[in-house]
């Protein structure tokens, strides 16, 4: 599912499925009653988030779509009290509109695109590898100013989208109070920490743009983020580690001031860390090449020549990670 291009200008409990049921096989091989698939897939759901680390061994469920895998990693062993063996043909049939639903509702989750002030344009690319994604992407208005999110959770699929869609939440709310930036980031950090289990965390860039042009951000353990100036292209690391890895860290913020043209990007690993199929790395040196090939472009053509280098580079290899890419321009 390949959320094409959007751009704009800053301005401004599924309940079970009635009818369907599929079987419990119980630790002895036998099988009790039916239950929903609505409270299979939340039992499901839940087993995967909990139980993450144990489920990325040995691939014993998948269910597939006509072009999506749903679930990729889930282990063979006690923890999996239900298995797609015992559902029949509806039931999977059930499954796969709930997972359907699922990557629906996270759709809805992408920013929406109305605008009013000309002061800064914005612009995304969103392509998860399969149904469920979990790289994070979202903008919105403050009382300061426009805020701006890109992330990427741990590992992939059912788990990953429930931590995504968890961080949106958060950062959602603790925006309506417009904290610091570092204050904010380190309340995030310490709600991600207390959900998470071992391996479990989360890098991501959170901005504030302001209206007089400068920007601050807060990097936690994200790639760079690439500032495009007007003859030049300057790289910024990473202000702190990933969202999950300790509780009570700091999360020191980064200001930069922006002309008129300059424009910032930003990207998951989804991008860099790719390979073809030789097995070579696309890499950072590749998409700073690119930037600097288009300094004074416009956000979505910027991203459309990312994403041309990049299909150049892959030369028909599959994507294998969620990938997403935003770029936010001064305009005035």
């Amino acid at each position: 599912m390949d959320h094409s291009i959007q751009s704009t200008s800053y301005g401004a409990d599924r309940k079970p499925s009635p009818g369907l049921a599929c079987v419990r096989r119980e630790r002895d091989g036998t099988r009790s009653g039916p239950i929903a698939i609505g409270v299979w897939l939340d039992r499901l759901m839940t087993m995967l988030l909990t139980n993450y680390s144990m489920c990325d061994q040995d691939n014993d469920l998948m269910v597939r779509s006509n072009e999506h895998e749903f679930v990729e990693h889930t282990n063979a062993n006690p923890l999996l009290d239900f298995c797609l063996d015992d559902l029949t043909h509806k039931e999977r049939d059930a499954l796969e509109s709930e997972l359907n639903l699922a990557a629906c509702l996270q759709q809805a989750l992408l920013p929406r695109h109305d605008s009013s002030d000309p002061a800064w344009q914005i612009c995304y690319h969103y392509a998860p590898a399969g149904l469920l994604s979990g790289d994070y992407c979202d903008f919105f208005e403050s009382y300061s100013g426009l805020f701006f999110l890109l992330g990427d959770v741990s590992g992939k699929g059912v788990a990953a989208s429930m931590l995504k869609s968890h961080l949106h939440a958060t950062f959602r709310s603790l925006a309506d109070s417009d904290p610091p930036l570092d204050v904010m980031v380190e309340a995030a950090n310490r709600i991600f920490s207390q959900i998470t289990v071992a391996g479990q965390f989360a890098t991501l860039v959170v901005g504030r743009a302001e209206r007089d042009g400068y920007v601050e951000f807060v990097s936690a353990g994200h790639p760079p983020v690439l500032h495009l100036r007007k003859d030049t292209v300057r790289y910024e690391s990473a202000t702190g580690i990933p969202l999950g890895v300790s509780d009570g860290v700091r999360f020191p913020s980064r200001r930069l001031s922006l002309d008129p043209g300059d424009m910032l990007l930003l990207y998951t690993d989804g991008l860099t860390e790719s390979c073809n199929s030789a097995g070579e790395e696309y890499g950072f040196r590749r998409i700073k090449r690119v930037a600097t090939q288009h300094l004074r472009t416009t956000p979505s053509k910027l991203i459309s020549e990312c994403l041309s280098d990049h299909r150049s580079f892959q030369s028909g290899a599959k994507q294998v990670d969620d990938l997403t890419l935003l770029v936010i321009r001064r305009t005035g």
